[in-house]
């Protein structure tokens, strides 16, 4: 039976369907994605908090130990050496 050069094997129904398909995939998968880079701001931002804490404490102790020895309180200086590292973040 001959149907004519305008019949294609697959639907219109099919094709929809097809498009709607791969688009909601390249979406999840942008969404992922996107996710992903949250996430990986997120821990990035969640250890330098904690890396600032424990530089904090590491001051603290710094400071303690000058005011044990009788140490002048500018003597090392832990700004001077590294404070410009800080910048970076």
């Amino acid at each position: 039976m001959y149907i004519g050069p305008w019949h294609n094997s697959s639907s219109a129904s099919d094709q929809v369907a097809s498009v709607d398909s791969s688009s909601v995939t390249s979406r999840l998968q942008q969404r992922r994605e996107e996710e992903r880079k949250l996430s990986e701001e997120t821990l990035r931002r969640s250890r330098i908090e904690e890396l600032l804490y424990q530089q904090d404490m590491l001051k603290r102790e710094m400071m303690d130990a000058k005011v044990r020895l009788m140490v002048p309180a500018g003597n090392w200086s832990y700004e001077r050496e590294f404070g410009f590292l800080l910048l970076w973040w």
